[in-house]
C-alpha cells in the first residue's frame, strides 16, 4: 500500500453535501485564518510579523482553492494578496507597517505594535482577503482570471467588517 503525503492530502477537497455547507466551510476556513493572521501579528519582531500574516493568508487561499477544487498556484495567490492589500487606503496600509515599526521602541512600542495595530489590521485584511476569494470562487473563478481584482469595493467593505 503507497504511504500517503502531505501533498495528497491537501489536494484532496473537503468533502460537502450543499451549497449552505461549502460556504460554512469557507467562511470557517476565513476565520480560522483571519486568527491566526492576527496572532502572528503579536511577534515582537519587526516585518517578521507581516510575512507571518501574508504567509496566513497564502494559506487561506490554499484552503480555499482546495475546498473549491480550483487550482493553486502559490506565486499567484501571493501576488493577488499584495495587489488587493494595495486597494486599501493609505491610513489602513500605514496603520501595519508603522504598528510593525513601533516593535523597534522597547516595551511601548513592543505593547502598541504587537498587542493593538498589526493583529487588528493582520485579522481585519485576511478576513477581506477570504471573504473576496470565497465570492470569486462562489461565482466559478479561478486564480488565473483577474476578476478578483475588480473588487476594490467590496475588499474595502469586507476590512472595514474584519477590522
Amino acid at each position: 500500500m503507497p504511504k500517503a503525503t502531505r501533498g495528497d492530502a491537501a489536494k484532496q477537497a473537503i468533502p460537502v453535501t450543499s451549497d449552505e455547507d461549502r460556504i460554512a466551510s469557507a467562511y470557517a476556513i476565513v476565520k480560522k485564518n483571519m486568527y491566526c493572521a492576527g496572532g502572528s501579528g503579536i511577534v515582537p519582531v519587526p516585518f517578521v510579523d507581516l510575512v507571518g500574516v501574508v504567509t496566513f493568508q497564502v494559506l487561506m487561499i490554499k484552503q480555499l482553492s482546495t475546498l473549491y477544487e480550483v487550482k493553486f498556484q502559490r506565486h499567484l495567490a501571493r501576488n493577488l494578496v499584495v495587489a488587493l492589500v494595495g486597494t486599501l487606503s493609505a491610513r489602513a496600509i500605514t496603520a501595519g507597517v508603522v504598528g510593525s515599526l513601533f516593535k523597534f521602541i522597547p516595551w511601548v512600542g513592543a505593547t502598541v505594535g504587537a498587542w493593538i495595530a498589526v493583529p487588528a489590521v493582520a485579522g481585519g485584511v485576511t478576513y477581506a482577503i477570504g471573504r473576496v476569494f470565497v465570492k470569486h470562487f462562489e461565482e466559478g473563478g479561478t486564480l488565473l482570471d483577474r476578476k478578483v481584482l475588480n473588487v476594490r469595493s467590496f475588499f474595502t467593505d469586507q476590512y472595514k467588517v474584519g477590522a
